[in-house]
């Protein structure tokens, strides 16, 4: 009996001693858990478990757009980290805060120029873009208000300073007969006697003078067609004409400059130039094709003429005077690829063909606007222009044909409540590739919005659609060219409500490779399906009585499936006039 005691102990403390060990085996984990507090996020695996004593897996803080990282919630600073021989639960916030930000302003005292943007507007971090003081003839830089003295700076926190100049000693006694260039400044320069230089170009080393111009520059009109500068006195009113090398202008303080010829700095490699107050007109592309970066119209102007900066590809920034006075932009920044933003003044009354091809992302139409050309679209073929609105006040009630024609990045429209009317001709959202809303503002009268078309309240008539529209099963007619060139348009059912489909309603829509017409349709107009070329067949019902002119044409891989047994007399004998194979009395 004892012996089984003992047995039975020694059994006991077996058991306990392996239970014992394998607790003391059993290894402990612990949790590692990231956030990311207001402005940031994570990368890598926020919540690990990780064994006592070993390491955790990297991650890494990503501040959001206009957010700095300023640290995690235990004190460490760097954007990545790693947890190593961790030996409890760590719970820790990545933090950030909002970026700061500053003005740079540089302006000019009496006796010089800045090159450059004047007014910049940065967030921290962000450095400025270069200005340069520059003298005018006859006087020399002295520094900046703020002690520093190379002409050329670039800062990147606040600032504003101003560039000082003094008038030159040495040129004073210099004499203008003479055309002797001044030792210090390199340029002619004014004289003692009184008399004034009227212009100054070339450079350094090839000036030419021109007392001869009187208040009219015509530079061309003289022979002098390859100067690179140009110095303008206070004598000159009138701009006709400047050297074809022309690429900066300076003007004399107290400029009585009125008024610039058309095409007078057209195709000149010009990039620099500060128009002076006072200037009333700017004519027909004055400043086309040339090499012009930024530009501010003063208050004085009060007329920009026809494509005043066509083609100046390289143009990002136009201000206006607060106070502007211009009512009419007429074609102005045709094909500015570069000049992405751009505020209509609240003065300018009318819009013609205005932005047509440029780089503009978006768009605001204020409700100062009251006419725009009816047969010139003001946005058409601005490939970046993702979006378009317009004043809630908005006055316009006829929309141009072709409005949004070639708009290929807009995503949504809301036609507003004064539109009551579209131009002639082609008015759908033609090559709108990434529309997919088309609305109507619930307060116009006449249209409204369904399944992303556009549609008259009266007649139940589509009268645009987009590449994401569908037919609403209770519309009882298609107008004409409701969705030419709509190129990505892929399927369109027409329901048996609908009775008539104008003319050229689905041309060139050229990936359109299934078409269902319902029974009801009695009227199709000219070249309704002209260039469908992915559309294989179709059927024609036995309620279409009439059939314009080359409905088909250029659909040459088309069998056009007729439920009448003949041509019907309402049909005409050029219905079919690409030749596509016709199947009559076709029952499906």
């Amino acid at each position: 009996m004892k012996k089984s005691r003992l047995a039975l102990v020694i059994l006991c403390i077996a058991i306990l001693t392996v239970c014992l060990g394998a607790a003391a085996c059993s290894p402990t984990y612990f949790t590692l858990t990231y956030s990311a507090g207001e402005g940031g996020s994570i990368t890598g695996d926020n919540i690990q478990q990780v064994k006592e004593g070993e390491s955790g897996t990297a991650v890494t803080v990503k501040p959001n757009a206009g957010y700095v990282f300023t640290g995690w919630s235990d004190g460490v600073t760097t954007a990545e980290r790693t947890d190593t021989a961790v030996t409890a639960d760590i719970n820790v916030t990545a933090q950030f805060r909002a970026l700061n930000s500053f003005t740079l302003q540089y302006s000019a005292g009496e006796g010089g120029n800045i090159s450059g943007n004047t007014a910049q507007q940065l967030k921290e971090g962000e450095v400025g873009t270069a200005v340069t003081a520059q003298p005018l003839p006859g006087f020399v830089f002295t520094g900046w208000s703020d002690g520093v003295t190379s002409p050329e700076r670039t800062d990147s926190s606040a600032t504003a300073v101003t560039a000082l100049f003094e008038k030159n000693p040495d040129c004073d006694h210099l004499a203008l007969s003479e055309n002797i260039v001044c030792p210090s400044c390199g340029m002619l320069c004014e004289q003692n006697t009184g008399s004034e230089i009227l212009m100054w170009t070339g450079n350094e080393n090839d000036p030419i003078i021109a007392e001869s111009y009187s208040t009219s520059a015509d530079f061309l009109g003289v022979g002098v067609t390859a100067a690179s500068h140009v110095y303008i006195s206070s004598a000159v009113t009138d701009i006709v004409s400047m050297p074809y090398g022309l690429q900066e202008v300076i003007f004399q303080p107290g400029s009585n400059l009125k008024n610039i010829g058309a095409n007078a700095f057209s195709g000149r490699p010009l990039k620099r130039i500060t128009l002076p107050e006072g200037v009333l007109t700017i004519g027909d592309g004055a400043f086309s094709s040339t090499q012009l970066t930024s530009t501010h119209i003063p208050s004085s102007v009060t007329s920009l003429g026809k494509r005043t900066f066509d083609s100046c590809e390289l143009l990002e920034e136009v201000t206006f005077a607060d106070d502007c006075k211009i009512t009419l932009l007429d074609s102005c920044f045709w094909e500015c690829a570069n000049l992405k933003h751009f505020t209509i003044p609240d003065s300018v009354t009318e819009l013609d063909a205005t932005f047509m091809h440029s780089g503009i992302t978006e768009i605001y139409f204020p409700e100062s606007i009251i006419s725009m050309d009816a047969s010139s679209p003001v946005i058409a073929y601005c490939e970046n222009l993702e979006r378009v609105t317009f004043a809630e006040d908005f006055k316009i009630t006829t929309l141009p044909n072709a409005f949004f024609l070639g708009c290929t990045s807009l995503k949504s429209v809301e036609l507003p409540a004064s539109v009551t009317a579209f131009g002639d001709g082609i008015i759908s959202f033609a090559y709108c590739r990434n529309l997919t809303s088309v609305t109507v503002h619930e307060d116009n009268p006449v249209f409204y919005s369904e399944s992303n078309c556009i549609i008259e309240r009266t007649s139940k008539t589509v009268i645009c659609g987009a590449a994401c529209s569908a037919i609403p099963s209770d519309i009882a007619a298609i107008k004409d060219y409701a969705f030419t060139f709509v190129a990505t348009l892929e399927s369109i059912d027409i329901p048996d409500s609908v009775t008539s489909i104008g003319e050229y309603a689905f041309s060139t829509c050229v990936d359109l490779a299934s078409v269902t017409l319902g029974n009801s349709v009695t009227s199709i107009g000219d070249s309704v399906f002209e260039n469908c070329y992915k559309l294989e067949s179709i059927v024609i019902p036995a309620s279409v009585t009439d059939m314009g002119r080359n409905v088909f044409v250029g659909c040459h891989n088309l069998t056009i499936y007729c439920e009448a047994e003949s041509r019907p007399a309402g049909w005409s004998e050029n219905w079919n006039s690409s030749g596509c194979l016709v199947v009559w009395g076709y029952k499906g």
